[in-house]
């Protein structure tokens, strides 16, 4: 880590080590809580590892926190400061899945267990995490089954509790139909469903009243005369 002497990044120190013997790669940087604090896919045990700064400056670093080490995970991470907390996408190259995880703090210094938000297909890489309108996130992916990127959008990330969200569609006549199963929500007011023709604005085309029981519940909404 290295960070300018001064504003314009006309002088720098000498840089600092935070994780070594070729440990880090994919890494994802983020002010957390006032520190700099990085998430990397660690080369040597595959598995995705945080560490966060003791000041800001960073000029001393905590200890690394392995945060999942179950398979291959951690590559493609995006770390972001959600509600007050980091939270951490990425992508598990063992069951190829998208996957988040969130602190219980704001230091870092413990986290919940990480959850799949995406498991249809091969999901996961290049994820791309943020806030944005003080509460809401935005979570880009790319599914390479499709060759797509893809996006999520959560209202408050705090309030959810999804542990997965499946999305199928199919064009029926000048329709499409949407099949999609949610686990967990149980508190979510309603599943909003919005469609987008560029990628970056979106709009609102209905509403799916959630079904409040434990386990996977499935849901279908058609997109009526699209085409047009």
């Amino acid at each position: 880590y290295v960070r300018a002497n001064d504003a314009d990044g006309t002088s720098w120190p000498a840089p600092i080590v935070v994780a070594g013997s070729f440990s880090g790669s994919y890494l994802s940087f983020a002010v957390i809580n006032g520190n700099p604090a990085i998430s990397h896919f660690n080369n040597n045990t595959f598995d995705l590892r945080y560490v966060r700064a003791n000041d800001a400056d960073g000029t001393s670093w905590g200890a690394l926190t392995t945060l999942d080490a179950a398979n291959t995970v951690g590559s493609f991470n995006s770390l972001a400061e959600l509600d007050g907390k980091p939270a951490i996408s990425y992508f598990d190259e063992t069951l190829a899945k998208l996957k988040l995880i969130t602190a219980t703090d704001a230091n870092g210094s413990s986290w919940n267990p990480p959850v799949i938000l995406h498991s249809i297909g091969s999901v996961g890489t290049y994820t791309s995490l943020c806030k944005f309108n003080n509460q809401e996130t935005g979570l880009v992916f790319y599914d390479s089954d499709n060759g797509v990127s893809l996006y999520m959008h959560y209202k408050n990330l705090s309030a959810v509790a999804l542990e997965n969200i499946y999305l199928q569609s199919a064009a029926v006549a000048d329709d499409v139909q949407l099949n999609f199963q949610v686990t967990g929500g149980d508190d979510l007011e309603n599943l909003e469903l919005q469609r987008s023709s560029n990628g970056w604005q979106f709009t609102t085309i209905g509403r799916v009243m959630p079904v409040s029981n434990p386990g996977i519940q499935h849901y279908q909404y058609t997109d009526r005369n699209i085409s047009s």
